[in-house]
């Protein structure tokens, strides 16, 4: 949820939240129908239609909006920023040194708590960890009965430093509404070796409570609004793609789950040894179509990125439930390498 520092205060409170809400409204209802479109549930005749009535209503918002704010606007903070703090979560471990986690070699750890307490709403908006091998994780909204990936998520690809974070394609709300919460995390260890991990999640915390009556209706709002779309990591069934010098895979596949499509926005790739690069083909098992023209193979410097300088797709790649994608991989490194690909985005809640 993103907080504004500056509001017009010559706009009343109660014109904003109307114009905020209409705003919103018609921004849902467009992006259900570009997702609608994309699916086929929805022909282009009518899409377009109900853009251009969309449109039309957002051109008329505006005109109200000019209206009610003077030419010369005076501005000040938003009222809702002193209740909104950086924060820092992090895997809840039993011992001398709480804050981090030994995983044995290619063992993994107990289910660890990720806390969230009544004080405040949560939301995380990216992931660091600082790890001596590399290792995968899971994470579990005990709240929501959510997992946040099918595979496990792979840390070398997805979790950066404090200097450059892994900054989350849609942040991840955590309502404590009636109760503390918690996110149950999970590691196993890839490296072979005793691993030091200490992993946490970066965002913001809420302080509904301690802000005056009218402006934590406002922030409940923003926090018991049903979800429409959710974090999601996806990474191939065989999660380890290890390969020979020059050697190809056979072809593998990324196969959607069955209870949402997900939306892909990023791209990242973790390698033992690390940095090393390959070839790949890839495109739909339906259609048999590629992404790149036939016969023609996509550098990995072309398509993926790492954790710290992900692959941000231009047109974000929709896949309906079940939908697959099929690839071929070549390794181009000097030795044997094992490959982890990531494909981070979100569940689209319809």
């Amino acid at each position: 949820m993103s907080v504004p520092v500056l509001v017009q205060k010559d706009l009343s409170r109660n014109k904003r939240e109307n114009l905020r809400r209409d705003v919103e409204r018609i921004r849902l209802e467009i992006e259900r129908d570009r997702i609608a479109a994309e699916l086929g549930r929805l022909s282009k005749t009518d899409y377009l239609a109900r853009l251009t009535k969309n449109s039309t209503r957002f051109e008329s918002l505006l005109g109200e909006f000019e209206k009610v704010v003077p030419r010369e606007l005076v501005y000040e903070f938003n009222k809702l920023k002193p209740w909104v703090k950086p924060a820092v979560y992090i895997p809840r471990e039993l011992g001398a040194t709480p804050y981090q986690t030994i995983i044995p070699p290619l063992g993994q750890t107990g289910k660890l708590p990720i806390e969230f307490d009544e004080t405040g709403h949560g939301e995380i908006c990216a992931l660091v960890s600082i790890h001596t091998g590399n290792y995968e994780f899971s994470v579990f909204d005990d709240g929501r009965r959510y997992e946040w990936s099918v595979n496990g998520i792979n840390a070398g690809a997805v979790c950066g430093t404090a200097r450059r974070p892994f900054m989350l394609p849609s942040t991840y709300l955590v309502s404590v509404v009636g109760a503390s919460r918690q996110l149950t995390w999970q590691a196993r260890d890839l490296s072979g070796a005793p691993n030091t991990v200490r992993f946490a999640m970066l965002g913001k915390r809420h302080l509904f409570r301690d802000a005056p009556p009218d402006q934590q209706k406002i922030i409940e709002e923003e926090f018991s609004a049903p979800d429409r779309n959710l974090l999601f990591f996806m990474q191939p069934k065989n999660s380890i793609l290890a390969l020979g010098a020059g050697l190809t895979t056979t072809s593998q596949s990324l196969v959607a789950p069955s209870d949402a499509p997900v939306e892909i926005k990023k791209l990242t790739y973790w390698s033992n040894p690390a940095n090393q690069p390959f070839l790949l083909e890839i495109g739909e098992y339906s259609t048999g179509r590629k992404i790149a023209a036939d016969g023609m193979l996509i550098h990995s410097d072309q398509m993926f990125g790492d954790a710290e300088y992900p692959a941000i797709l231009f047109e974000s790649l929709l896949l309906d439930k079940n939908f697959q994608l099929t690839f071929k991989l070549t390794n181009l490194g000097g030795g044997p390498t094992d490959f982890y690909l990531m494909f981070t985005g979100q569940k689209v809640i319809t």
